[in-house]
């Protein structure tokens, strides 16, 4: 059997076709591609907050300081009172977050009126209650 080759010209003719076929598919794969990249870069999107790198990198989360205190009967009561006059408005908040309001409440006040309001808190015996047995 013998090698049959194709003429010069028509060799030339489906070269050409090819590489235009080529160059037609890779401008049409770079105008999708184009086309989801601007997709990906809308406001609303999680990739357009992180560069377009994918899921946006969460804020580090505040660390938090777990502490106990001692208080008298009454004020422990009124964590209570406060936290029944939110759900009444209809905010449920934790003893956590009543004391924290309290503390921005407290670092608003000017400091005369700050040291008025701790010199008329009750003293309280600091510690641990004696255990009975």
């Amino acid at each position: 059997m013998l090698h049959q080759t194709k003429p010069r010209a028509a060799r030339g003719a489906m070269k050409n076709a090819i590489a235009a076929s080529l160059n037609a598919e890779t401008d049409a794969f770079k105008s999708r591609l184009d086309r989801a990249e601007a997709a990906l870069q809308t406001p609303e999107s999680p990739a357009a907050q992180n560069g377009g790198r994918g899921a946006p990198v969460a804020p580090p989360v505040p660390l938090v300081v777990r502490d106990s205190f001692t208080m008298p009967e009454g004020d422990y009561a009124l964590i209570s009172a406060t936290q029944k006059r939110c759900l009444r408005r209809g905010v449920g908040v934790t003893k956590s977050e009543v004391l924290r309001a309290g503390l921005l409440a407290l670092s608003r006040l000017n400091d005369a009126d700050l040291a008025a309001l701790v010199g008329d808190l009750e003293k309280v015996k600091t510690g641990r209650r004696a255990l009975t047995g």
